[in-house]
């Protein structure tokens, strides 16, 4: 009885092992594979699409080979004027980037400064 679980133990140990591996290391190639040679922006309405870049550091094409999807959605989530992005990729390395910005409702001067509030108060 205690030899049957023991194998039994010892499968489930290297199955588990094995499917680890293979998640961490199988799956890491095939994204790797995916060159970024351009970049397409649509969706922008408040600022345009040169800004976007500028604020993402994606203005030097010859730094696109370095670029990962995760890369240019995190740099375009942290401006303060996008609430969404969305990405997709072709097979040819062109990558197209949905902004959904936020919408502003006021536009408040306080002590010389202008801010601009969503329906959130953001």
């Amino acid at each position: 009885m205690n030899k049957s679980k023991l194998s039994i133990s010892l499968i489930l140990f290297v199955l588990l092992t094995v499917s680890i591996f293979y998640l961490s290391v199988g799956t890491k190639g095939e994204s790797d594979d995916f060159k970024v040679t351009a970049i397409e922006i649509e969706g922008n309405y408040h600022l345009p699409k040169t800004a976007y870049f500028e604020y993402a550091n994606l203005d030097d094409k010859d730094s696109f080979g370095s670029l990962t999807i995760n890369i240019i959605r995190d740099r375009l989530q942290k401006h303060p004027y996008v609430k969404e992005v969305a990405i997709n990729k072709s097979h040819n390395g062109k990558v197209k980037i949905t902004l959904a910005e936020k919408e502003f409702r006021v536009l408040l001067l306080l002590a010389g400064k202008q801010y601009l509030v969503t329906k959130d108060l953001e």
